[in-house]
């Protein structure tokens, strides 16, 4: 009996109280998101260097829709129009001759705008065949607070310890990275 009177006490209580304010601090929904993707053709790639992916462009296919300011890109730099914490995503698609056994997507940040660190790799493994082209891909992603928009950048590098290439496809992002703000820092 001493429960039903507390539920019915809740209730009560809860009916004698109305919001008539705003919420403040709560996120209302995500307000940034931007995809690029290699264009230009095919990047050679020199064996046993770390390389900076470069020649890209902002996505324009069907139904492509950015949200915000979005990426400004510079030599393979990527830079925020506003702070937060962002997503990244990184997908790298590999065209290898069987010189290699690994290929690796690499995530390279700074937040001095002046020196690089890996903060996330992922390798894509070759089945070494010299007599025919493979194709693989690495896909790669990083948490990155965004606290001052002028330091806080990022780029793609991939390292094999043999020459290959980033594959591209003309029509579609095959080499990509996108960037998704989930929230404020």
């Amino acid at each position: 009996m001493a429960i039903d009177k507390i539920q019915s006490e809740s209730i009560n209580l809860a009916d004698n109280f109305a919001f008539t304010g705003t919420v403040s601090g709560v996120p209302g929904g995500l307000t940034e998101a931007d995809m690029w993707n290699k264009k230009g053709g095919d990047q050679t790639i020199s064996g046993d260097t770390t390389t900076t992916v470069n020649g890209w462009s902002r996505v324009n296919g069907a139904g492509y829709g950015k949200l915000g300011t979005g990426l400004s890109e510079s030599s393979g730099v990527f830079s925020f129009g506003a702070t937060g914490i962002y997503l990244i995503n990184s997908g790298i698609t590999f065209s290898d001759n069987g010189n290699n056994n690994y290929l690796n997507n690499q995530i390279h940040v700074t937040t001095n705008n002046s020196s690089y660190g890996v903060v996330s790799q992922q390798t894509a493994y070759v089945n070494a065949d010299a007599s025919e082209t493979r194709v693989t891909a690495a896909f790669n992603q990083y948490i990155l607070d965004v606290t001052d928009t002028s330091n806080v950048k990022f780029k793609i590098r991939v390292f094999g310890q043999n020459a290959f290439t980033i594959d591209i496809d003309t029509d579609r992002a095959s080499t990509f990275v996108s960037a998704i703000k989930l929230g404020d820092t």
